[in-house]
């Protein structure tokens, strides 16, 4: 069997989880901080830490920025992170961060 062919068969959390203990990426002493911004990609990047901490026992905290660029859209994605890891029950941190551009507009 051709190796394109084992990784079509393999899941992707296998391959990260097989990645991570063979480069000795992630430690039980070590603590992993996350940054979502509720799009997909990073919350697949969460789903894969979530399931990697519960086999490998490393801290995880989960960072947002809510830059305030993009209304109501910018607080959705707040939400969703906030309700994820509130389900998931991790240390979260939210910053809100406006932009000197917002700032000057609002004033």
């Amino acid at each position: 069997m051709k190796t394109n062919q084992i990784k079509r068969k393999t899941g992707m959390y296998e391959r990260v989880r097989a990645y991570v203990k063979k480069y000795h990426m992630l430690q039980e002493k070590d603590h992993v901080i996350a940054g979502v911004s509720g799009g997909c990609r990073s919350v697949c990047l969460l789903f894969m830490l979530v399931k990697l901490q519960k086999e490998m026992r490393f801290g995880l905290t989960v960072v947002h920025i809510h830059h305030g660029l993009r209304g109501e859209s910018a607080d959705a994605d707040e939400n969703y992170v906030r309700a994820f890891v509130r389900s998931w029950m991790l240390n979260f941190w939210l910053f809100m961060k406006m932009s000197e551009d917002m700032r000057k507009n609002r004033s």
